[in-house]
């Protein structure tokens, strides 16, 4: 429609990411199943994959798996074990997306993209996403940590 969306990824950290218009949206950069689905025609094996897939890039381009039981993350992801409050993450996150709704509306020029970034409490920091090469080499060394 030719409008800005302002969201925030699926992140045991708060995180952000403004997608402007002729961006890829996260459902190309991501490689979602759901591309051109009808909202009303998805089906839980496509939304399933899809939160997996934005998942995988929470984990390999934030410092999030840090910050999380993996087995436990893993048993929520299956379905095995309900949610479990991210409050705290929430409010941090709309506040961050408020900031950028402020900035878009007196026209202040943010420098945040559909890459998005995260915000770490616990180090004090703002996390940009790994470069693609980073992710890929962090991808097929999962077994090991990543440095981030």
């Amino acid at each position: 429609m030719g409008k800005t969306v302002i969201d925030a990824y699926a992140a045991p950290l708060p995180s952000i990411y403004v997608t402007r218009p002729g961006r890829p949206m996260p459902e190309e950069r991501l490689a979602y199943p759901t591309l051109a689905t009808a909202p009303e025609a998805l089906t839980p094996d496509q939304r399933a994959e899809a939160f997996l897939r934005e998942a995988e890039y929470v984990m390999l381009h934030s410092s999030s798996r840090h910050h999380i039981d993996l087995a436990l993350a893993g048993e929520v992801a299956a379905g095995k074990r309900s949610r479990m409050s991210f409050a705290p993450m929430v409010v941090t996150t709309g506040m961050l997306m408020a900031y950028e709704v402020a900035a878009i509306v007196t026209g202040q020029n943010s420098a945040t993209t559909e890459r998005g970034w995260f915000f770490n409490p616990m180090r004090g920091r703002v996390e940009h996403p790994r470069n693609p090469v980073s992710a890929a080499l962090c991808a097929r060394s999962c077994a090991a940590p990543c440095s981030g």
